[in-house]
């Protein structure tokens, strides 16, 4: 299993990913959250000890603080990142909300990236462009599975 955890704070009814922030802290992962740059929308991965070092940041959403460790992504197969949205395709592409943020990230990133979704999210397909990465991996109330 990953030595990294990386995750998000969920929002306007994603999935609740904190429980397995803290089952990953107390097995002695490492677990790290995005902090948003507004002005690039670009994102940095900081490492928590304990999610109460999240505080609300950009557009409200908890966020790690600047002075935490930066998680420096690498090809690492066994980091691990959960990635949110308003849905998936069975592809393993998604559609947030509209900045690019994860796309970005993803572009450096070389471990498993995991979508996780309500099952009634899961489309046929989505719209998609260029720049936009898609999961390895999605998980859904109803089990999980490799995109096609």
């Amino acid at each position: 299993f990953a030595e990294t955890v990386l995750l998000y704070s969920p929002i306007k009814g994603e999935i609740n990913v904190l429980p397995i922030a803290e089952a990953a802290i107390k097995a002695g992962k490492r677990v790290a959250f995005p902090l948003c740059d507004t002005e690039s929308s670009t994102m940095t991965y900081h490492v928590v000890s304990d999610l109460c070092e999240l505080k609300a940041g950009s557009y409200g959403i908890p966020e790690p603080s600047s002075e935490l460790p930066i998680y420096l992504p690498s090809k690492d197969k066994n980091d691990l990142i959960i990635i949110p949205a308003i849905c998936f395709d069975r592809q393993g592409y998604r559609i947030g909300y509209g900045k690019g943020y994860y796309d970005r990230y993803l572009n450096t990133f070389g471990g498993t990236a995991v979508g996780v979704t309500f099952h009634r999210l899961l489309l046929p397909s989505v719209p998609r462009g260029r720049f936009d990465k898609h999961v390895s991996l999605i998980v859904t109330e109803k089990g999980a599975f490799s995109p096609s």
